[in-house]
């Protein structure tokens, strides 16, 4: 898991010589996957649940990378998740690239100023998120 703090984020469409850039408190969990299980959205919306709930003052802005998966993510997986979960962002690319590049990937659909990434399946749990935040 990592967190990465950028010095500032665009939070308007404002640009110009006198425009602030300002920084957004809230958090984007970035989910770097390839080949997920069979059950994986599912576990990811129950996940993402519980972390809300811990922390529920934290706007979180889920992003899932699919890094070329050649199997279990689906458009109607994606459906699915987009159903369940309003708001999320899905990056899809075809070729497997590593997590690196997933990471950077969302980063990059980043909007606010900390971001955390871990494994799709929360091997560290979802407290492990909240302490990286905090």
């Amino acid at each position: 898991m990592s967190v990465l703090a950028l010095s500032s984020t665009p939070t308007a469409g404002v640009s110009g010589p006198d425009a602030l850039l300002v920084n957004t408190a809230g958090l984007d969990l970035i989910l770097p996957c390839w080949n997920p299980s069979d059950n994986w959205v599912n576990m990811l919306a129950q996940h993402y649940q519980e972390v809300q709930q811990l922390m529920e003052h934290v706007p979180i802005q889920l992003i899932v990378v699919n890094d070329g998966s050649t199997q279990n993510f689906t458009a109607a997986q994606i459906f699915q998740l987009e159903t369940v979960i309003p708001g999320i962002i899905v990056v899809n690319y075809a070729a497997n690239r590593g997590k690196g590049y997933a990471v950077r990937e969302g980063v990059k659909m980043a909007r606010y100023d900390l971001q955390v990434y871990t494994d799709l399946d929360f091997p560290f749990g979802v407290e492990a998120v909240k302490h990286a935040y905090d």
